[in-house]
């Protein structure tokens, strides 16, 4: 616990700069703008519903007959929860509204019925959910990389406790960190509503910031797994890939698939079709029987009979034929919802969709709604056209809010085995991170038997360079001495003491000052290390003083030259180790501050320590300089030529 703490204040600290907090207003001010502009929508809805209620109402009074009505019919409108206000585009419909009459005709618009439920939507990102997921996902994936991109300072973390902790909770302190982002913008904006007195219904809001705080955690975790790929254009590659693939091509396909299964529905124009064969059945039953009759008075007792018959047989057939493509479509839905609780963008979309209230379950209900009321309505419509003297007032079907369907959010169908695959996810990438963080730390050897001849044995209270010709030697070579690697075949010992691969040894490796992350504060990075190591007060003071005493705001990136090289030696002596590896130490630094290397390393040889200098093979001209700069005492140095192949070849 000791060491999480640590490392998540590092990385708060770390994370806390200028440019954060700039990608974090701008987040904010979009996704503010965005909900305003879902709050404008859902006022306009429940305005759009006053007067559609409004104007139905006066055109029943307008109607004087009830031919008249059942040929104008009666339309319902569908009225959104108040979590659309999340979801304004990541719906599956937004307006609609059903027009039935006392024939055969029930439509719902926009057209829906049948495949067009569906087809691809245009601009469902552009929403508060949307965003979360665009850039949400964006910036998880990059915050993930770069926290397990730089190679050389995770290596000497990982000499600072127990490396598989410290990597643990690096990632784990990345993934709390992006989700209390999006918590305290998420609880922003539920606050802003509920001042502003929408109904949010806060349960449903919960359970959607629980799924995209799952969605985000996934995608850190990926990114921190690509972030190992020991190349950095490669790496990026694969982080744009899988960003494109899990924004747009997996939802498109899922999309796309469920559209073709969707083939099969019964066609709108057929089911017209019967539909209308029936209504012209009744008709010609109807002239056959009673011929034609004078609509504006009573109707005789054979066309009663006829109308009870049509009632009982055709009428309801209409609701079967209904009812049957509403099964179907559902059946559709079932099996999106199926495909998309497999990975979790697309369940996090399927979810947003029922969330919002505008999706397929409520859809499915607002259809079987529709021909509920469909039936009742020309139950009415044959009661007073049939049964009733003509000349009555004309009275409304509607007698109070029949005509309005008030959608609830729900969750998906498949809302928690998805969850549970989501949670799979998540374990199986965090799994899969670890191991492979620790393979691109401590890579296994190229070849089993490259090293089988090697013979080394280490002095202690020397300095020693290696110039290793082969990548896979020096990370072979730092496997070994640290104690991180098991398959070395050769051998090595220090002061005679043979070297167990996979047993820790009491070895640092002090990376150069440029991969210390410039945007942590000096005095972050002061504590850490002091806190890592169990330092004392006193001790706590040299790495401040290293720093020129510049511990306050300022960045490790803005420190001179000398104070970056002075502060990262004086953390390494602090730590007390048998054996210091300086790794690729020198790069970049010129002569002056190499002075400061070689007083350093004398220093720590006089006290009985050993100090390797093992530059990065591509650095290996640096070797000439760094010499020609310092003039080393024979006693302290002996250079080795080591870690040749015995390649298979």
């Amino acid at each position: 616990m000791k060491i999480f703490e640590e490392v998540f204040r590092e990385e708060w600290d770390r994370s806390l700069n200028r440019w954060t907090l700039f990608t974090i207003l701008a987040i904010a001010v979009l996704l503010g703008f965005l909900l305003q502009d879902g709050y404008s929508r859902y006022n306009a809805s429940l305005e759009n519903a006053k007067t559609f209620q409004a104007t139905e109402k006066e055109k029943v009074g307008q109607y004087v007959l009830y031919t008249q009505y059942g040929a104008y019919g009666i339309r319902l409108m569908f009225k959104p929860s108040p979590m659309s206000i999340f979801f304004s585009n990541s719906t599956v419909f937004k307006d609609m509204t059903a027009n039935f009459d006392s024939g055969e005709r029930l439509n719902i618009t926009v057209n829906l019925k049948g495949e067009n439920l569906f087809a691809q939507k245009a601009g469902e990102y552009m929403d508060f959910s949307g965003i979360i997921n665009l850039v949400g996902i964006l910036l998880a994936l990059l915050y993930g990389f770069f926290g397990a991109h730089n190679k050389d300072y995770l290596l000497f973390l990982s000499c600072l406790g127990d490396y598989r902790t410290i990597l643990r909770c690096l990632l784990i302190s990345r993934i709390i960190l992006i989700n209390l982002v999006l918590v305290a913008l998420s609880g922003l904006a539920l606050l802003w509503l509920l001042i502003l007195g929408v109904p949010i219904p806060v349960g449903f809001f919960l359970t959607y910031l629980a799924v995209a705080m799952l969605m985000l955690s996934i995608f850190v975790t990926a990114g921190f797994i690509i972030g190992s790929v020991n190349k950095t254009i490669v790496g990026l590659a694969f982080l744009v890939v899988i960003y494109f693939a899990s924004t747009f091509l997996i939802p498109w396909a899922v999309l796309k698939i469920t559209s073709v299964n969707a083939y099969d529905i019964t066609s709108n124009y057929k089911m017209e079709l019967e539909k209308v064969k029936l209504m012209m059945d009744v008709e010609k039953r109807s002239y056959e029987k009673v011929g034609i009759y004078n609509s504006q008075k009573e109707a005789p007792d054979d066309v009663k009979q006829i109308a009870r018959e049509a009632l009982d047989n055709e009428f309801k057939k209409f609701s079967e034929f209904e009812n049957k493509m509403k099964d179907e479509m559902s059946d559709k839905s079932n099996f999106f919802d199926v495909i998309s609780m497999l990975f979790p963008t697309t369940f996090y979309l399927a979810n947003n969709y029922e969330l919002s209230s505008q999706g397929h379950l409520n859809f499915h209900d607002f259809y079987a709604y529709t021909i509920k009321e469909k039936f009742q309505f020309v139950d009415f419509y044959a009661e007073k056209k049939i049964f009733t003297k003509p000349g009555d007032k004309i009275e409304s079907f509607i007698k109070g809010n029949e005509n309005l369907f008030v959608a609830k959010s729900r969750l998906s169908n498949h809302f928690w085995p998805g969850l549970l695959i989501s949670l799979a996810w998540l374990l199986g990438l965090y799994f899969v991170a670890c191991h492979r963080v620790k393979k691109y730390l401590f890579p296994d050897a190229e070849y089993k038997n490259a090293y089988a001849n090697l013979d080394i044995d280490l002095k202690t209270g020397k300095y020693i360079a290696f110039e290793i010709t082969q990548t896979d030697a020096v990370h072979q070579f730092l496997n070994t001495l640290s104690g991180k690697g098991r398959d070395f075949n050769g051998k090595m010992s220090i002061d005679g003491e043979k070297i167990v691969p996979g047993k820790n040894n009491d070895v640092l490796i002090i990376p150069n000052p440029a991969a210390i992350p410039g945007n942590i504060p000096v005095r972050t990075l002061a504590r850490f290390f002091a806190n890592m190591l169990a330092l004392s007060p006193e001790d706590k003071s040299k790495i401040e003083t290293a720093a020129g005493g510049k511990t306050g705001k300022m960045q490790f990136n803005a420190l001179l030259p000398q104070d970056k090289v002075n502060f990262l030696l004086t953390v390494a002596g602090l730590k007390k180790c048998r054996v210091y590896v300086l790794y690729d130490f020198t790069r970049g630094l010129s002569t002056r501050y190499k002075r400061i290397v070689k007083e350093w390393v004398m220093h720590m040889t006089e006290q009985g320590k050993m100090v390797i200098d093992l530059p990065e093979l591509s650095h290996l001209y640096m070797k000439t300089d760094y010499y020609s700069g310092i003039d080393f005492n024979g006693e302290m140095y002996e250079e080795q030529k080591i870690f040749e192949y015995n390649s298979p070849d």
